[in-house]
């Protein structure tokens, strides 16, 4: 570990708080109330002025504003109090269903914004002969398990539009309506989620990248674009996307773990040294 690394270690840890707030959106999943008090309070410290991240935001003017602008919005909509769409319930967290759209479209731009950032100071750290192996490759395994993760939430989420828009035509004799209208509004919403994503990918693993053809396959199969295979049905389709997705969860956060800990161990390492120089020039 070094100072830039460091640094580049405390935005990662905003950008890992960003990532695990999809957790909040996940079909059957219970989060626990202590880990999002504890996501709660890292996050107001690593936005605190003076932390790398502000200080990024800072230096950057004009051009970081919109950013910070979203920033704190995710954070007073996710972590916040009165108006906040996640809340605490007994020992369980809870969120409003309708605003999951929300939740989506500033994890995935904000996330890529930071991953962006990072990256920048990723490169820098190679020019200044700075670079660290366990850093690119946590930050390789994070994307990984971001982007199964994000694709998961997003397949699950518009599947389900989809099924309230056929309900609704049924309902309307199928005749399209305001209610139809803002379904499929929501449907465009998260296909260009999709297609950001697929666009910003550095996840080279090819049952990923299947997997994420299989989404578009489906999404093509809702703007009846394309056939159902023969002898399939569509909710069948779904599944089998879905778990395309889900059946690398474990073993992507497994990897991830690892490279976390190979960095946060080098980090607690630094710190000592750092507090016996400290200590030495006092």
């Amino acid at each position: 570990m070094n100072s830039i690394n460091s640094f580049i270690l405390s935005i990662y840890q905003v950008a890992l708080i960003v990532r695990d707030s999809l957790e909040y959106t996940l079909k059957n999943h219970k989060a626990q109330a202590k880990v999002y008090i504890e996501r709660k309070r890292a996050l107001a410290v690593l936005l605190q002025d003076k932390s790398p991240l502000m200080t990024f935001i800072a230096n950057n003017g004009e051009k970081s504003e919109k950013f910070k602008e979203n920033l704190f919005s995710f954070r007073n909509y996710v972590f916040g109090e009165e108006d906040s769409i996640v809340k605490i319930v007994g020992e369980e967290v809870v969120t409003d269903k309708a605003q999951h759209l929300q939740i989506y479209e500033s994890t995935v731009g904000i996330y890529q914004t930071l991953m962006d950032v990072i990256n920048g100071y990723l490169k820098y750290a190679r020019e200044q002969n700075a670079f660290e192996q366990p850093m690119a490759d946590l930050l390789a395994a994070d994307e990984f398990m971001f982007r199964v993760t994000s694709h998961l939430v997003l397949v699950d989420e518009i599947f389900e539009r989809f099924g309230e828009f056929n309900k609704v035509m049924r309902e309307n004799k199928g005749q399209p309506g305001p209610l139809t209208n803002f379904v499929v509004e929501d449907m465009k919403k998260i296909n260009g989620l999709i297609h950001f994503e697929k666009v910003h990918n550095h996840v080279k693993d090819y049952r990923y990248n299947a997997a994420v053809d299989k989404a578009l396959i489906l999404i093509e199969l809702m703007e009846g674009k394309r056939q159902l295979e023969p002898g399939k049905t569509f909710p069948e389709t779904y599944q089998e996307t879905r778990a395309a997705f889900a059946g690398l969860i474990g073993e992507v956060e497994a990897s991830w773990r690892t490279q976390f800990q190979k960095v946060m161990d080098d980090a607690v390492e630094w710190s000592k040294t750092q507090a016996k120089k400290g200590e030495n020039l006092a």
